[in-house]
């Protein structure tokens, strides 16, 4: 355990990352942003091997997976560092978000002041409260400044805790996030679904609803019938959500997934992959 003391963030700041003692296989930053929030304050780490410049939630958690290979910049001590802006312009404000059932759907429901320069809102979700995953993007409607409110319907709802937040992304890739809302659903049906579907950014999310204890098999074919992805899923009773990421090298087009089950039962589903 490594702990750094540092003064508060300021508007400028940057924080440099000593990166040691790494082998050649794939890793995952984890970073807890708390008590940092400041009006206007952006965070962004910065991949000097890849060249990219990833936004960070200023007030949650942020994932960011990277790999390291036979190459001497890919694990060099100073790859990673995370740089802090503070922008004039006043942020969007977000009003009200709010979660509840209805039928067998959740409607989710968000209203913003100050809306403008927003390039999109994205609606994630998360089972466990901790870990997000993105079920839509919704382009924003006025940018004019004033307010405006949107819905969005989530048709996999599971059984047990549904947590959902809104992230919002302006014109300069500034990221900000509502407070978490959830929705507490006592029963469903039996069901294996997939969401976001169309896909989204290559990542299906697997929701096995109220289904037995058991491993499942998960293959994804082309039109053709060409296999193109398989994988085991270890599955306790009950309801449970599993990420699966596609291979960059997949073109864009329509897929079947099959699923079977530990009695030897298939689910067969239709993908879109866009």
């Amino acid at each position: 355990m490594v702990i750094e003391r540092r003064h508060s963030i300021i508007q400028t700041d940057t924080i440099f990352l000593n990166l040691t003692n790494v082998s050649v296989k794939k890793y995952r930053f984890e970073f807890t942003a708390d008590r940092i929030y400041q009006p206007g304050l952006t965070g962004y780490l910065e991949d000097a091997y890849l060249h990219t410049r990833t936004p960070l939630n200023i007030d949650g958690v942020t994932d960011y997976d990277f790999s390291v290979a036979n190459v001497a910049a890919s694990y060099a001590p100073n790859r990673f560092m995370i740089v802090f802006n503070q922008s004039s312009t006043l942020p969007v404000t977000f009003t009200s978000v709010k979660a509840y059932l209805q039928n067998e759907n959740i409607n989710v429901d968000w209203k913003v002041d100050n809306e403008q320069n927003i390039k999109q809102y994205e609606v994630e979700k998360s089972i466990d409260g901790n870990h997000f995953t993105s079920l839509s993007v919704i382009a924003a409607a006025a940018n004019n400044g004033h307010s405006a409110a949107y819905n969005f319907i989530d048709k996999n709802a599971v059984e047990g805790l549904n947590y959902y937040r809104i992230k919002s992304v302006d014109d300069n890739g500034k990221i900000s996030y509502t407070n978490i809302v959830k929705v507490v659903v006592a029963s469903i049906k039996q069901e294996i679904a997939v969401y976001p579907n169309p896909v989204i950014d290559g990542k299906i999310n697997l929701q096995l609803n109220n289904q037995p204890d058991g491993n499942y098999g998960v293959r994804m074919f082309t039109k053709s019938g060409q296999l193109i992805l398989e994988k085991k899923i270890p599955h306790s009773a009950g309801s449970s959500v599993t990420p699966i990421q596609l291979s960059n090298y997949i073109a864009h087009g329509i897929y079947e997934l099959k699923v079977t089950k530990p009695d030897g039962s298939i689910t067969s589903i239709n993908i879109i992959y866009q």
